[in-house]
């Protein structure tokens, strides 16, 4: 029914790669490439915003005396500029960028620079390919050869082959997979993107820039009360091409992951028979861990909401990578993922990529410090009556469990095997939790694209059930 794709490791087709176009050592902006990226596509669908919103916009945006201000008018111009304009906007936008001065009166975005990601056709073709068989085996009629009523759906601009495709949407936009890396120094920004049909164009400033607006509230809805336990966070120092080789890293590795999740041979049963259902679970799977993580980024001030899709995360994790939650959330389990990720780094490449994971490893190993008891108690580990004692490490982790539980409702059910040490727990910590604990999830994520073969292997064992 179909030819099968290169499996990982063989593939021949370069599934997204990552070009810089101004900033660096390129001479000049290489707008040129950006007019042959937009003739490549013909698909590609013009911006549809509303001009009056628009003028609207720039408008209450007055002089452009904010940084914040500065990259938002850029950022809007960019992504509502027409095919034909796009080049010439980009170029405008990293003029400007060049030209902000700091308060010491030198230049405040030296390292200012313009890439971009291009996810590949052939990713687009092997990710459509599984909505196409999927619907092939719910489709009798389909089946049968009987496509009349099939037919007549798509000649009346219906998507016919659209199992599911909302939740994975991300791998025609691909603005889910940079979403992270975007994230990767919050509550500081390093850039912004414009998603595009040909890809993303991102918009460095090749340096941090507090995502945070000091003092009183940036708008209405910040006025409202959240939990917000976000302290004071020291920002990395960014190398000159620190935002360039992490590109590299990430798009690199990416391309491996992919790969793996979208050859189908990952998704043959024990009778060597291709489970497009299979496939669409892991696709769906992997792009929820992606904007769930990119969500917290960008949720810093609400602690609540952090926590909550932190939780859904893991769960999602266990799944792909096989590990528990406990296990995961164990601090010197976290500590040596950590010494991993950052052995196929550089220097400068961990100072971005990095920065977020670490907080999280540091905020797991703080979580400790809230079982009040037993440091009271002069104890090293944590009493459960009845069963073995906890050491704090591992009472932390199970704490985290039982925070995930919690979404249910505290306590669990009655009678359950874990009452126990579910009620030890709560007796002996003090319910504060770090505020930077989410940011575990980042850190797999991390570990999740650079070692495709867990997930292959993990996608592949669900598959053959």
């Amino acid at each position: 029914m179909f030819q099968p794709v290169p499996i990982f490791g063989q593939s021949s087709v370069d599934l997204v790669n990552v070009e810089k176009i101004a900033g660096g050592r390129v001479p000049r902006p290489r707008l040129e490439r950006l007019e042959e990226l937009i003739a490549q596509a013909p698909a590609l669908i013009e911006p549809t915003q509303d001009p009056g919103r628009i003028a609207r916009d720039l408008e209450r945006l007055g002089p452009l005396r904010d940084p914040v201000d500065l990259l938002y008018r850029q950022q809007l111009l960019c992504s509502t500029a027409s095919n034909a304009e796009l080049p010439v906007r980009v170029d405008e936008a990293y003029k400007q960028l060049r030209t902000v001065q700091g308060e010491d009166g030198n230049p405040a975005f030296p390292d200012a620079a313009v890439h971009v990601v291009i996810p590949s056709a052939s990713l687009r073709t092997r990710a459509k390919l599984t909505s196409f068989l999927v619907r092939a085996d719910y489709d009798q009629q389909m089946r049968d050869g009987k496509i009349d009523d099939l037919m007549v759906a798509h000649v009346a601009g219906a998507s016919v082959f659209a199992s599911s495709e909302g939740l994975w949407e991300g791998l025609y936009t691909f603005d889910a997979y940079i979403g992270p890396l975007l994230g990767a120094i919050s509550p500081a920004v390093w850039g912004f993107a414009i998603a595009r049909g040909f890809g993303i164009v991102v918009m460095s400033l090749g340096s941090a820039l507090n995502g945070r607006r000091p003092g009183g509230p940036a708008e209405p809805l910040q006025m409202l009360s959240i939990r917000d336990r976000a302290g004071e966070t020291v920002f990395p120092v960014l190398a000159t091409r620190a935002v360039s080789d992490s590109l590299s890293w990430w798009c690199y590795h990416l391309q491996r992951f992919l790969e793996v999740i979208s050859d189908p041979r990952v998704f043959a049963g024990p009778d060597g028979r291709y489970r497009p259902a299979r496939h669409l679970q892991c696709l769906a799977s992997v792009e929820q861990v992606f904007r769930l993580t990119h969500s917290i980024q960008t949720s810093h001030r609400d602690s609540t909401a952090r926590r909550a899709l932190f939780h859904t995360v893991m769960d999602t994790l266990e799944g792909l990578l096989g590990y528990s939650t406990e296990r995961m959330c164990t601090a010197s389990f976290a500590i040596k993922k950590l010494a991993e990720l950052a052995a196929s780094m550089t220097d400068r490449q961990a100072a971005l990529l990095l920065h977020g994971a670490e907080r999280g490893v540091e905020a797991l190993s703080a979580l400790q410090h809230g079982f009040f008891l037993p440091r009271q108690l002069n104890v090293e580990v944590v009493n459960v009556p009845g069963r073995a004692d906890l050491s704090l490490e591992g009472a932390a982790a199970h704490y985290v469990k039982l925070l995930r539980n919690a979404t249910h409702g505290y306590g669990g059910k009655p009678g359950a095997n874990d009452s126990a040490r579910t009620e030890a727990l709560l007796a002996n910590h003090d319910g504060e939790v770090p505020h930077d604990l989410p940011a575990l999830a980042y850190l797999y994520l991390l570990y999740l694209i650079s070692h495709p073969g867990i997930v292959g292997r993990n996608s592949a064992g669900r598959a053959r059930k």
